[in-house]
């Protein structure tokens, strides 16, 4: 039997135990937080894989009728040549036809007629058409139809794959908001999202790009769609996102701010500006950050697109 001691620091022991005893009882009943993520990386691998079947049709379907169209038009120019070719076999074979025809009648004339007109039939005869020259035109252009084809055809495809030098990262947005199918814009969403969220940020609406940028200079184009509350910007890479704090350059976070109709940069001062100057937004952050889009729950859009500098 434990005496009085012993029962108590097993009693302790068995209250230090029940934390570690409901976290395995949640593994083994897939309730903990690590199975959600782990049914949840399923879904994603699930649907990347048909976004990637998706996108690779949309190619598929562009290349065949890129193949279509090219063939039509290499037969056309060989319906045109060929077309033409024939007018001209056709001519010569009736101007031909019809000198041979004139020499077999002059042949039939009386003997008289005939030797007098002797020399002039054996000139007739000899006096034949001579050969069509062949030039290039006469030929199917084939360097027009083969030449840089596969650049051509990549060129054409650009239309169709715009290159976008901002992604969102979608496996950190929070389940209010919905990342666009090609990870250039983010929607408020009625409905949240099912799925866990494996990485904590700070700001309920954060959205982080996915691509993490260097020492350089990049310009970007930023389309906000009719929020009027919204605030975008670079933050560290190695920004404590978890920590609810302010968003300034102490804090690793550079910024522009909409709220209503005033803008004003992320410091710790008064730094409003106005539309123009909002417009015309610059900042410098000479370390490796990310891109950031925070924006309340009426945001219709946030896109990315045009240009990208790199200075060295």
């Amino acid at each position: 039997m434990l005496s009085g001691n012993n029962s108590t620091i097993e009693g302790k022991l068995k209250e230090a135990l029940r934390p570690a005893e409901k976290s395995l009882l949640s593994l083994l009943n897939a309730t903990s937080q690590e199975s959600k993520i782990s049914k949840y990386i399923q879904s994603q691998s699930q649907m990347t894989e048909r976004s990637i079947r998706m996108e690779f049709e949309k190619l598929h379907h562009f290349l065949s009728k890129e193949e279509q169209r090219r063939i039509a038009a290499l037969n056309e120019e060989e319906s045109e040549k060929g077309e033409k070719m024939e007018r001209v076999i056709q001519e010569r074979i009736l101007l031909l036809s019809d000198k041979i025809r004139e020499v077999e009648e002059r042949m039939e004339d009386d003997d008289i007629n005939f030797l007098k007109n002797y020399h002039s039939i054996m000139n007739r005869t000899k006096s034949t058409l001579p050969d069509q020259e062949l030039s290039s035109d006469s030929l199917i252009d084939v360097s027009k139809h083969l030449g840089n084809l596969k650049y051509q055809v990549w060129e054409n495809m650009k239309d169709i794959c715009p290159y976008y030098p901002v992604i969102l990262n979608p496996s950190i947005t929070q389940p209010d908001f919905s990342v666009s199918d090609d990870l250039t814009s983010v929607t408020s969403s009625l409905h949240k999202q099912n799925k866990p969220n494996a990485v904590p940020l700070h700001r309920k609406h954060m959205v982080l790009g996915s691509v993490g940028y260097g020492e350089h200079v990049y310009t970007w184009d930023i389309e906000v769609g009719n929020s009027r509350h919204w605030t975008l910007g670079v933050c560290l890479r190695s920004v404590e996102r978890s920590v609810v704090q302010p968003l300034t350059p102490e804090n690793g976070y550079w910024g522009l701010k909409r709220d209503g109709d005033s803008y004003k940069l992320l410091t710790t001062g008064n730094s409003k500006l106005n539309m123009k100057e909002a417009k015309a937004f610059t900042q410098e952050c000479a370390v490796p950050s990310y891109v950031f889009f925070i924006g309340t729950h009426d945001m219709k859009c946030v896109r990315s697109r045009c240009r990208t500098e790199y200075v060295v």
